[in-house]
């Protein structure tokens, strides 16, 4: 039996993303390309409390929703070998919020890419690319040490994404990116 234990730290960073990406917000009509939020030039966080973390809009209007207030496509990210691992599942009465928590892959990994996609199959390269995005602002350590919790969301038509630490709650920047060197573009 698989159990997911919840410990006092990761139980309040997943309030405080939940708490920011829940409550109303204005979301941007338009991000310049590279940019998450923040203003051109500003620091990853700058002008904000640490514990909040940056969010991104992955498609600000998007048809994932259907007609019955349910998802009519997967959202999720690419995953080993080309397989596309769904984070929000198919027939999800939107809206809908789910948290994932990654680790790091190397020793001093100083940033972490996820591939975004939403669609019906298995396979990468059939569903419908929403972009690549970085997240930022990680602490050197060793491989596997860090996490990151990255909240993914999607209400009034919007995919939004939110990162933080899920130990200490310090949010990451999070921005679009190009793919990593290897992947195609």
């Amino acid at each position: 039996m698989n159990r997911v234990v919840w410990g006092a730290g990761a139980v309040i960073v997943a309030l405080g993303i939940a708490v920011i990406l829940v409550l109303p917000h204005e979301l941007p009509r338009s991000a310049p390309p590279g940019m998450g939020a923040g203003a051109p030039g500003a620091a990853p966080g700058a002008g904000m409390p640490a514990a909040i973390p940056a969010m991104l809009v992955v498609e600000q209007v998007s048809p994932i929703v259907g007609p019955d207030g349910r998802l009519g496509e997967s959202l999720g990210i690419e995953t080993a070998g080309g397989a596309f691992t769904p984070v929000l599942p198919r027939g999800t009465p939107a809206p809908v919020m789910r948290f994932v928590t990654f680790k790091t892959s190397a020793d001093n990994q100083r940033e972490m890419r996820l591939h975004v996609l939403r669609g019906v199959t298995d396979r990468v390269a059939q569903n419908h690319d929403l972009g690549w995005v970085r997240v930022t602002g990680l602490p050197p350590g060793a491989r596997g040490t860090i996490q990151v919790t990255v909240g993914f969301r999607i209400a009034d038509g919007a995919v939004v994404l939110a990162a933080a630490d899920p130990v200490s709650g310090r949010g990451y920047a999070i921005e679009t990116s190009e793919p990593p060197p290897g992947f195609p573009r």
